[in-house]
This record gives structure tokens, C-alpha cells and sequence, in this order.
């Protein structure tokens, strides 16, 4: 077995961050637009409408692991994970069309049965596609820096079509005369198509680093209670959960908060491009900083700046220039860049971790587990989002009541920013310097060395 750091090329590094590209318009459009869609466009109760959301997530987090645990075993001439992008993507792409059709039905309880089967459905093909293209990035390289730069070309893409997905679906809103559900049931069929196109690049592209170490067999039970045994994951556990649900929850109450308090929809698709274009630009920034400084220090930087944008909104009127709101959109993208770099850059190295006390290698497991905590953690998010303004009062389309406008400022600006300054505090006592990992790399290869000398005797 090969133990040296192979560098990449650009192109492999290309090729997988590519694939982001689908997710991330996917997942962009359902997390900023889908409870609108169900509110405003079908006619859903907001809390019903959380609920609807609530059950294709809580599902979704549940496959996780286990989509993590099933990847782990494959064996296939294609690898481990690859045959998931070849063979799921087309699955995903049809379920994500289906997901945005008004179907015509008036009752209500008949409206969630059918949505919650219906994101239960997309989330499964989620989750079929999702847990192994993440679990690639520890199998691509070993090194320390090109991990941080795999993930940097990742989330180019992911930003990059963050933006299309919270600029422009609206814009299919406005093509189809305002009518909500068929502008977005339009919007999934133009998506759903484009979906497959970046996922069949990744398969393509790019070449698994097989282990015969992630081969011994091992028991599901098992391999929850290793995870949760690694206690340098435990930390970036936490950090992840804490910088993704914000991300989750920002992205659906925004357009609550430009629509309804601000009264200025108008300028909904350019605050995100605003947001997202100067997260894109800030990426190769945290990159160099994180090789100056390490991955820790970069985090605490750039999160601690974005938890400042968040904690001061709750204080604007609502006749705040369009200026100031733009400048505020650009500081939160700076913050919004970190958050997709750093959280995903110190997943391999837990795994590596993880490989060192146990011999065996578990990408997807730790994947699996992390996204599972994570959407879990955000159906939760978003389902006490929905009751939140339920309670509060909110009616589709009219005028909102002070109360109301109170709880979207609250939920878009003061707990966002604490849940950012928790996981800043929490970055402070990650435990793998770059020192360490070097440390844990050089008794790996020794390892692997070892291993190799026996096997050729």
C-alpha cells in the first residue's frame, strides 16, 4: 500500500468539488424557499409546514449513519462510494422535481401526509448520493493541506451555486407572473435536470484511495459507540453542528426577514448574491490563512466576525438603508466562507484519528454520523421555526403583526449569533494542532509500512 502524501492535481481537485455544485443548489433552494413554498404557494399552516419539514429531516438524519455504515462495506470495481454518484444522482434528480409540484389538494392533513412522504422520498435520494461523495475526501489525499485545499475547491462550488440557488429561484416566481407553486415547480424541473450534470464529473474524475484497513468487518453498534470515542471528533462535532444548523436557520428565515420586516423583497436576490459572491471571494483567503495559522485559529477569526454581524441585527429599523443592509450581507459572507471550509477540513483528520486507536478506516461512518447529528439538530431547528411563527401570529401574505416581526428578527439575528459564539469558544480547545496531525500521520505510515513488509514476506 501506498503511505507518501500524493498531491493532487487540479483537475481531480476540480472534478470533486464539482460535485458539490448539486447539493448545494439543491439543498439551497429547500432550506431558504421550501417552507415559503408550503406556506405561500400551497396554502400549508407555517406550523404545519415545519412539521413537513421536521419529517423528511428527521428521516434524513436517521439514513445517515447507516448510508455511512453500507458505503464503508462496498466493494465494487468502481470503489467504495463512486457507484453511489453514478447510480443515485438520477434517483435524486427526479424525487427534488416531484418535491416542488402543487398537486391541487385543499385539506390540510391530506397536504402533510402527502409532503412529508414526498421529503421523506427526497431526502432518502439525499442521503443515497450525499454521505458517500463526503466520505471521498479522507480516500483522495493524505495531506494536511491539500485536504484543507480539496475542501476549498468544494465549497468554490458550493457557494458558487448557493447563489444560484437563493438568487434565482425567485426569479422563476416572477417569470410565472407571481404565481409561487408553479415558478418553483418550474424551478425544480430546470434544477432537477442541471443536478445530474456535476455528480457524473465527480464519478469520472476522480479514483479512490482504497484501504484494506476500512475493510474489517465491524458491528453498527460498534462503530457508534468508536465514533463517539474519538474525542477530537466529538469537538469538531460540535463546531460543525453549530456553524451548519446557523447556516440552516439564517437561510430559512431570511427571506421571512426581507419580505416581511424589511418590505423589500425586491432586493432578496441581490443580498444573496451579495452574501454568497463575497464568501467565494474570501475561500483562497482562508486557505492561506489556515496554512499561516492553522485551521483552528482561522475558524475562531472568521466565525467570531460573523456572530458580530448576527448578534447587532436584532437593533436595525426597519428603514435601514439598502447600503448598510448590503454591507452587513458582505461581513456575514466573509463569516459564511469559514463555515465552509473549516468544519469540513477537520473531519479527515478525526478519521485519521480514528484509524491510529483502532486500525480501521470509517470516512463514511464518521460522514455518516456528523450529517445525521447535524440534520437532526436542524429538522429541529426549522421545525421550532415553523411553531415560532405559528404562535407568533404569522399569516401568508399580509402585513405582520409587531409580535411577529419581533420573532423573525429574534430567530435571524441574537440566536444565530449565539450559537456561532458557542462554537468559536469550543474551536479554542480543538485538540489537532497541525503539530499533532503531522504526529499522527508519521505513526500511521509507520504503520502502514510495517503492514507492508509483512504482507511482501
Amino acid at each position: 500500500m501506498k503511505t507518501e502524501l500524493e498531491r493532487l492535481s487540479v483537475w481531480k481537485k476540480v472534478a470533486f468539488g464539482a460535485g458539490d455544485s448539486t447539493f448545494s443548489l439543491l439543498f439551497t433552494t429547500l432550506s431558504f424557499y421550501f417552507l415559503f413554498f408550503l406556506t405561500d404557494g400551497v396554502g400549508v399552516p407555517a406550523a404545519i409546514a415545519g412539521w413537513i419539514f421536521f419529517a423528511g429531516k428527521l428521516w434524513d438524519a436517521f439514513s445517515d449513519p447507516l448510508m455511512g455504515y453500507i458505503s464503508d462495506r462496498t466493494r465494487t470495481r468502481w470503489g467504495r462510494r463512486r457507484p453511489y454518484l453514478l447510480f443515485g444522482t438520477p434517483v435524486l434528480a427526479v424525487l427534488y422535481i416531484i418535491l416542488w409540484q402543487r398537486f391541487g389538494i385543499e385539506s390540510v392533513a391530506l397536504q402533510f401526509v402527502l409532503y412529508a412522504l414526498l421529503a421523506v422520498l427526497f431526502f432518502t435520494g439525499f442521503t443515497l448520493v450525499a454521505v458517500p461523495y463526503s466520505s471521498l475526501i479522507p480516500e483522495l489525499t493524505l495531506d494536511y493541506n491539500d485536504r484543507t485545499s480539496l475542501v476549498s475547491f468544494r465549497m468554490f462550488f458550493s457557494i458558487i451555486f448557493s447563489i444560484v440557488g437563493a438568487a434565482l429561484p425567485m426569479m422563476f416566481v416572477d417569470a410565472a407572473g407571481g404565481d409561487i407553486s408553479k415558478g418553483f415547480g418550474r424551478m425544480a424541473v430546470i434544477f432537477g435536470i442541471f443536478a445530474m450534470i456535476p455528480l457524473f464529473i465527480t464519478f469520472l474524475g476522480t479514483k479512490e484511495r482504497f484501504t484494506e484497513e476500512g475493510s474489517a468487518a465491524i458491528s453498527l453498534k460498534e462503530a457508534y459507540k468508536l465514533t463517539l470515542k474519538n474525542r477530537p471528533f466529538r469537538f469538531a462535532m460540535f463546531i460543525f453542528l453549530l456553524s451548519w444548523v446557523t447556516v440552516d436557520l439564517i437561510g430559512v428565515v431570511f427571506v421571512y426577514f426581507v419580505t416581511y420586516y424589511l418590505n423589500r423583497q425586491e432586493i432578496l436576490d441581490t443580498l444573496f448574491f451579495v452574501m454568497f459572491i463575497i464568501a467565494a471571494i474570501f475561500l483562497p483567503f482562508w486557505y492561506g490563512v489556515s496554512k499561516k495559522i492553522g485551521k483552528r485559529w482561522t475558524y475562531i477569526i472568521g466565525i467570531s466576525l460573523w456572530a458580530s454581524v448576527m448578534l447587532i441585527i436584532i437593533f436595525f429599523p426597519r428603514d435601514t438603508s439598502n447600503l448598510v443592509i448590503y454591507i452587513l450581507s458582505g461581513l456575514a459572507g466573509i463569516g459564511v466562507s469559514t463555515a465552509h471550509v473549516i468544519p469540513w477540513a477537520l473531519i479527515p483528520e478525526c478519521v485519521d484519528y480514528d484509524e491510529l486507536s483502532t486500525g480501521k478506516r470509517r470516512e463514511g461512518m464518521y460522514t455518516g454520523f456528523l450529517t445525521f447529528l447535524q440534520k437532526l439538530a436542524s429538522s429541529f431547528a426549522i421545525l421550532v421555526t415553523g411553531w415560532i411563527l405559528g404562535i407568533s401570529g404569522y399569516e401568508a401574505g399580509i402585513s405582520q403583526s409587531p409580535k411577529t416581526l419581533l420573532a423573525i428578527r429574534m430567530l435571524l439575528g441574537p440566536i444565530p449569533g449565539v450559537m456561532l459564539t458557542a462554537s468559536v469558544i469550543l474551536a479554542f480547545f480543538y485538540p489537532i494542532t497541525r503539530r499533532r496531525f503531522a504526529e499522527i500521520r508519521s505513526e500511521l505510515d509507520a504503520k502502514h509500512s510495517v503492514s507492508a513488509r509483512v504482507l511482501e514476506e
